[in-house]
């Protein structure tokens, strides 16, 4: 259920909140599909807190993961340019949002 409320934020373009370990992060979701952790997103966060790096920075979650999801209608849709168009987050792509970059 998690995976397809995802995947349907990242086609409208849409930003979710949501529970992750002991933090509570908002993003945008850009890429989602499945690697041999299982399945994944990779977003970019705008909001919340990380257990690693600084907020805002792009980020790969594990969707089994993730808790209290919400969609978050009154925020703008996030996104920052990418250093090439390499990621290892997502092996095997459902979805990607094509961004003005790429």
């Amino acid at each position: 259920m998690i995976y397809q409320i995802l995947l349907q934020a990242a086609k409208e373009k849409v930003c979710v909140s949501f529970d992750y370990g002991d933090h509570f992060r908002k993003w945008s979701p850009h890429v989602i599909g499945n690697s041999p952790r299982g399945e994944m997103v990779l977003a970019y966060q705008y909001g919340g807190t990380s257990s690693r790096g600084a907020v805002p920075q792009w980020k790969c979650f594990e969707v089994a993961l993730i808790t209290n999801i919400k969609i978050e209608t009154n925020d703008e849709w996030q996104y920052a340019p990418t250093k090439g168009n390499t990621q290892h987050c997502v092996k095997t792509i459902e979805y990607r949002v094509i961004n003005k970059e790429n």
